[in-house]
């Protein structure tokens, strides 16, 4: 019952035990203990997750089974690379690639970890970093208005923020409907127009923004490529967005090539919140990870 989605409480109340003793039969069946013959997959997905109120975990799956590898206490990077220094040089030669977000160092060590493996840097979060470059250019122009009350283009950046971020082939260009808050029949292109009339860098930030859109979902590294060489300084956070990319370009360009992805591993990040929901949270770190374990990485196989 351990293995499920079940609190500690409630296994309790169903074998009319105590939770106490629901509790010391989990962690005296669990030797906290890291298994290192195991043969490590082609495909390794990286990512972090929250496990207690001022730690954050590492954690890495196997892209291809969809399973949990492990999860480590902390994220330091010296105790990454101590663990996976764990696994023989030979069994690390066998991973082929490496996917990771923009935010972690893990590009820093992976190399000499994995000698054959490619880093991968998701598609999600190339398009998310583009994604917060726009918003935070669109919060920047609707602030600086002074009379917001009268103001057609406050009203539009306030009410149909979505407009913003939707691509521009889904945009409806012909039919007039009526833009609530806005108060007005017209196009969504019509309503981006008008604020792009009166805000250029907004509306410059906006077309690399659709560029890396329309780069990502056609996988064309010619086109992502032909972004990053003829971008000019916008002097808001799409240059550090766009300096990013050059700086991981040999991931960023390995991602438009395979079919991998990270969401594998935010599937089983999901299920770990999952696990501390159910359980209303954890005060002990060692407990909760030990009941990951116990779900996603070492459940017991029981014989039909």
């Amino acid at each position: 019952m351990s293995q499920d989605d079940i609190s500690q409480k409630s296994i309790a109340r169903a074998l009319r035990v105590s939770t106490s003793s629901v509790h010391r039969v989990i962690n005296s069946d669990q030797t906290y203990y890291y298994d290192f013959q195991r043969q490590l997959p082609s495909v390794l997905c990286f990512d972090e997750v929250r496990t207690s109120a001022h730690n954050m975990s590492f954690v890495y799956a196997d892209g291809e089974a969809h399973q949990l590898i492990e999860i480590l206490p902390d994220r330091l990077s010296k105790n990454i690379k101590e663990h996976f220094l764990g696994y023989s040089l030979q069994n690390r030669r066998q991973v082929e690639y490496v996917i990771i977000d923009l935010n972690a160092n893990y590009g820093q060590f992976v190399r000499g970890l994995f000698p054959n493996a490619k880093i991968i840097i998701d598609r999600f979060y190339i398009v998310q970093r583009v994604a917060q470059a726009l918003t935070g250019q669109r919060v920047a122009d609707q602030r600086s208005i002074e009379d917001k009350r009268y103001s057609r283009e406050y009203a539009i950046m306030k009410s149909q923020w979505r407009l913003f971020m939707k691509s521009y082939d889904k945009l409806n260009k012909n039919t007039r409907v009526y833009l609530a808050g806005v108060k007005e029949l017209m196009t969504e292109e019509e309503a981006l127009d008008l604020v792009f009339r009166s805000f250029p860098t907004l509306h410059a930030t906006w077309l690399t923004y659709q560029a890396v859109l329309e780069a990502m979902h056609e996988q064309n590294i010619q086109k992502f490529s032909d972004i990053l060489v003829g971008y000019s300084p916008l002097r808001n956070a799409m240059d550090t967005a766009i300096s990013t990319f050059s700086k991981n370009l040999a991931g960023v360009l390995e991602s438009l090539r395979s079919p991998w992805s990270s969401g594998v591993i935010e599937g089983i990040n999901r299920k770990i919140k999952q696990i501390s929901r159910t359980a209303y949270g954890y005060r002990n770190q060692l407990n909760f990870l030990r009941r990951i374990r116990t779900q996603l990485v070492h459940p017991r196989i029981i014989p039909a």
